[in-house]
């Protein structure tokens, strides 16, 4: 199976959601056989032209690797109702089936027309390697609608990770040295219009987060 991670798909006017989760769950694997293979799948990357010229309410989570967490999570709220559900607080901790035993050769990468000339709301979260977590969140309001939903995204922040590299330094005996890699190439998201929330983690134990809102009149 090849390493790389590649969907080519051309939404038109229609909500967009993409999740992928590549992650290894053998329990009976021995360790060392478990770890190689972590090391070879630790790469995620959406190019081509996935998204191209799509519009509307765009959420995409792809990962690679071992215990990671995301979420993309939205309330919109018009002329005092909601049109989607209240954002649920996320609370993310360190997972308990980390490994930390390979030395990892994580890449993530958001190339090709990726998303070009798209429109509207657009989040991202991509990651490569183990234990991250990475949120999107966005609220808006107008023309009344309770602005409730605005202040319950505080409790979305993610909690802080404890270190989960340990020992892994990459420079352990009979490993090579970690190598991460993210990279947006230049022809992605190019002429892209509206709220873009992009998280892209290659590595062990990151926590990113990107938080939007907005009330109107």
């Amino acid at each position: 199976m090849s390493p790389h991670l590649s969907r080519q798909i051309r939404p038109r006017r229609l909500i967009l959601s993409l999740g992928l989760v590549l992650g290894l769950l053998g329990t009976t694997a021995q360790a060392d056989e478990y770890d190689w293979m972590l090391q070879v799948l630790d790469s995620s990357r959406i190019n081509g032209q996935v998204g191209s010229g799509a519009s509307g309410n765009m959420a995409v989570n792809t990962a690679a690797g071992d215990g990671n967490i995301q979420a993309n999570q939205r309330q919109i709220g018009v002329g005092g109702g909601v049109v989607a559900g209240p954002v649920t607080p996320l609370g993310v901790h360190k997972p308990s089936n980390v490994s930390g035993g390979a030395a990892l050769d994580a890449q993530t990468e958001i190339g090709g027309q990726a998303f070009s000339h798209s429109a509207g709301v657009l989040g991202i979260n991509q990651v490569s390697g183990a234990g991250n977590a990475q949120v999107n969140t966005m609220s808006m309001g107008g023309g009344g609608s309770s602005s409730s939903g605005i202040r319950a995204m505080g409790a979305g922040i993610p909690k802080p990770l404890p270190n989960l590299s340990g020992q892994d330094t990459g420079r352990r005996a009979g490993h090579i040295p970690d190598r991460y890699r993210a990279v947006i190439g230049e022809g992605a998201l190019s002429g892209f219009s509206g709220v873009l929330q992009i998280n892209q983690v290659s590595g062990i134990g990151n926590m990113t987060a990107n938080h939007f809102s907005i009330s109107m009149p």
